[in-house]
């Protein structure tokens, strides 16, 4: 065959192997019903986050949740609702803090409140200050009482490219929260056997973006939607129609399948209950691309539940 030939041939080839579309049977996903129900939530928990003149990273039970990353003055204001990310029992918030400058008005503070329908109690906190010789602190941060259950902060440091983060946490006991699906899940252990299971998980997924399959995808991500819509006291369909998905679907959206598998780690979370793939940037191995070119990230969380693994966030 002439080279000319072999080139036409590979280009047909890729473009088969890009554009096809996957029968649905092959990347169907299993799940299951939650049963939590809106009369079950009696308080939502708010993780306030506030910083100035530093990059900052909020997580709860060390999951990411917040990072201002994106701005570059580092001084941002906001609040996540946290609520489906904690159990009853111990929980921990904690803080990546990366400092701009060194001096007094350079911070980070996150709190974690109950809010009722008639009051906000505050719970527990953590305030990131530089001290006198220009290191990172938390002696700033305040102390409750007994009642509030919630331990002193833990503080430890690790180099990075960029410079110096920062990490504190710290423990707090709740109660009066639903029984989140993934808070009874089974524990993923962290072995080459999980990480299977994750990636196949991930390459269904990704098919579904490829085939552009609306109702797949949906019935595979509604045990999570579910649930984060009913810890905000909202309608599911309407939580789900605020995560523009239905809009992207309808518009047209597809996916390139990742091939560097060797760039993403497996991350457990509350004892393997909750498990996810990510590379060094904390990106997930799926990825969705719009018909204007633009791609976005879908970062889902997966649990171990009744046998099947869903996703469960």
């Amino acid at each position: 065959m002439k080279k000319t030939g072999k080139i036409v041939l590979l280009l047909v080839t890729l473009f088969f192997l890009v554009s096809c579309k996957t029968d649905p049977k092959e990347y169907q996903m299993e799940t299951v019903a939650s049963k939590v129900t809106p009369e079950m939530v009696t308080v939502k928990y708010l993780l306030e986050i506030q910083s100035y003149s530093a990059f900052c990273e909020a997580t709860v039970n060390g999951i990411p949740v917040f990072n201002n990353f994106a701005h570059e003055s580092g001084t941002v204001k906001t609040s996540i609702l946290a609520s489906a990310l904690l159990e009853n029992g111990k929980n921990e918030i904690g803080l990546f803090f990366s400092p701009f400058k060194y001096d007094k008005k350079t911070s980070c503070d996150i709190k974690l409140t109950a809010n009722f329908p008639d009051e906000q109690l505050e719970l527990t906190s953590i305030s990131a200050t530089v001290d006198p010789k220009g290191y990172p602190t938390s002696k700033t941060s305040k102390e409750y009482p007994k009642k509030h259950r919630t331990t002193h902060i833990t503080e430890g440091g690790y180099q990075t490219k960029e410079g110096l983060d920062f990490l504190m946490t710290r423990e707090i006991t709740l109660q009066n929260l639903p029984e989140w699906a993934w808070t009874k899940a089974t524990s993923l252990q962290d072995s080459p056997k999980t990480y299977a299971k994750l990636q196949d998980a991930y390459i269904k997924l990704g098919l579904m973006f490829k085939n552009n399959d609306y109702d797949s995808f949906k019935k595979t991500v509604w045990l999570a939607m579910q649930e984060l819509a009913v810890a905000d006291l909202l309608d599911p369909e309407f939580y789900f129609e605020t995560t523009d998905f239905p809009d992207e679907f309808s518009k047209g959206v597809s996916s390139v399948p990742t091939t560097n598998w060797s760039d993403y780690k497996l991350k457990l979370y509350k004892g393997g209950r909750l498990a996810r793939l990510a590379d060094q940037d904390k990106l997930p191995p799926l990825n969705y691309r719009r018909p204007d070119g633009e791609v976005y990230y879908y970062n889902c969380y997966f649990s171990l539940i009744d046998g099947k693994l869903v996703v469960a966030r």
